[in-house]
């Protein structure tokens, strides 16, 4: 009785550790875009204002988009749970699309609460706007080349590893020091759990049925 009541609650046990990593997942996906443009937009309108008061308002000016967009795109980089880069680019095109949509306005005359637009300072915000956006993402594309390295070393320790294809999976992970990354990822990051088995040739069945079983 004792032994069935301790598999039941090591099942349960399980299934809530599944249950919480996938939410972890798809709760920072859907904070991902609110919070990122968020502290942007905190930082330009509140932060920036504060830390820059002893500086001139041109100055202000313009180094305020810069650092609102680079922490824009930096947050949109750590808070995604994969397709890092690609999300931080996402959210580049976001941050630019308010410049943008202010150019045009300027341009057609459009009036805003009764009164025509127009660029402060020679539009020194929009130079620095692009500016603090392709800053953003070096940073984050500098971050993904680290980890692009990072798996080369990985890919060059595993080809150095002799007999992997006589051990069993947990074998070649340990082998290949790969067991605890794995086991941290194939709830929340298939692609990259399928990469890791890929990697210590297993096949694409047995890569099929692993994923599927957790």
């Amino acid at each position: 009785m004792d032994k069935k009541v301790n598999i039941d609650i090591l099942k349960f046990t399980t299934i809530l550790v599944i249950m919480n990593r996938n939410v972890i997942k798809w709760l920072r996906w859907s904070v991902v875009l609110p919070t990122s443009i968020g502290l942007g937009i905190i930082y330009a309108m509140f932060i920036s204002p504060i830390l820059m008061q002893a500086m001139s308002k041109s100055f202000e000016h313009g180094t305020s988009p810069l650092i609102a967009g680079v922490i824009a795109i930096l947050s949109a980089y750590v808070i995604a749970p994969t397709y890092k880069f690609k999300t931080s680019l996402t959210i580049a095109c976001l941050w630019l699309s308010a410049p943008l949509i202010g150019v045009i306005i300027m341009i057609f005359g459009i009036k805003v609460n009764g009164e025509e637009q127009y660029l402060l300072d020679g539009g020194i915000a929009l130079f620095t706007t692009i500016l603090g956006i392709l800053l953003g993402l070096f940073i984050t594309w500098r971050l993904t080349t680290k980890h692009k390295k990072s798996d080369e070393a990985i890919l060059k320790r595993i080809k150095n590893i002799e007999g992997l294809g006589s051990m069993t999976v947990n074998e070649r992970l340990y082998a290949t020091e790969l067991y605890d990354e794995f086991y941290n990822v194939i709830k929340i990051d298939k692609v990259r759990a399928r990469k890791i088995l890929i990697w210590i040739k297993v096949d694409e069945s047995s890569i099929d049925n692993i994923l599927k079983s957790e």
